[in-house]
């Protein structure tokens, strides 16, 4: 898995609340779960989303929002390409 952070770094005078983060995943992903809400979009390839709310199919184009504690992981169909936008 590869990623790339974009955004401003934190100082001590402006803190930075939304971080963008692109991946490409070329292997399963255990499901977890995080303290933050997550917006992820589908840039490039497919994969089998797995959820406490069962599997689903995502492709390029599909835009997914992940509450805070919502059990999640990912079974990519050979690549997928990723940009995950988190509020921490």
């Amino acid at each position: 898995m590869s990623y790339r952070t974009i955004g401003v770094e934190t100082t001590a005078h402006a803190a930075q609340p939304i971080i963008a983060r692109c991946q490409t995943i070329r292997a399963p992903v255990e499901p977890v779960a995080y303290d933050w809400v997550k917006l992820v979009i589908v840039r490039q390839g497919s994969a089998i989303l797995l959820s406490e709310f069962g599997e689903r199919h995502i492709r390029v184009g599909d835009v997914l929002v992940l509450g805070t504690q919502t059990l999640c992981g990912s079974e990519p169909e050979g690549a997928i390409t990723v940009t995950g936008l988190m509020h921490v």
